[in-house]
């Protein structure tokens, strides 16, 4: 027996067609105008550039700003220094002189003295206490809360450096401290320079 062989009629396949998106079919702005989108990108990208070159100008020049700052501050610092160690050195040395010759003269009650001895120590004297007082109105001006309160206890040892004259109340012991006072009242105000005026110290200036 033959076989036959059957055939099957297949439909012809349908034709395949691609796909359309529905809505415009129109290309991107940037692929219709290439050259305005180059120049808009150009545009942006100057535009970027230049906030951020104005950035860093604007971070450099405050850098620049605080260094100035701090350079005048570290020179304000010295100055301020260098005016303080004047004023205390020069208080120190007066305040020195102006014991010395009150001890000199309340020494001349006891020691017979010509007029004109006597004449030459209460000039002496007067002398030496207005430049003390000069000196404690540097203090006053130029000086910090700790110099002032060690010139008070250089001062207790000390005549009053105002008021009346020895040639009309006459010194007594009690007006003028002994040397150990004296030099005590003097070192205290001394470390008061040490820490205040003098940036590097021989070791011990600043000590008790």
């Amino acid at each position: 027996m033959t076989e036959e062989k059957e055939t099957c009629e297949r439909e012809p396949e349908q034709e395949k067609r691609p796909l359309r998106l529905t809505g415009s079919t129109k290309p991107p702005p940037w692929e219709r105008h290439p050259a305005l989108t180059g120049a808009i990108v150009a545009l942006l990208a100057a535009a970027l550039s230049a906030s951020v070159g104005f950035f860093g100008a604007y971070m450099g020049s405050n850098a620049s700003v605080r260094v100035v700052e701090m350079q005048n501050e570290a020179e304000d610092k010295r100055r301020s220094q260098d005016q303080r160690d004047v004023v205390y050195r020069d208080y120190l040395q007066a305040a020195n002189d102006y014991w010395l010759a009150s001890i000199s003269l309340l020494q001349q009650g006891s020691e017979p003295r010509s007029t004109e001895a006597t004449g030459a120590l209460v000039s002496k004297f007067m002398t030496a206490r207005a430049e003390y007082q000069g000196t404690i109105n540097e203090i006053t001006v130029h000086g910090s809360r700790d110099a002032w309160n060690a010139h008070e206890n250089v001062a207790a040892t000390l005549p009053p450096s105002l008021g009346t004259s020895p040639g009309t109340t006459p010194l007594t012991a009690q007006d003028v401290a002994n040397e150990s006072d004296f030099t005590r009242a003097y070192n205290a105000f001394l470390r008061v320079r040490c820490r205040e005026a003098v940036p590097i110290s021989i070791g011990g200036c600043a000590s008790e």
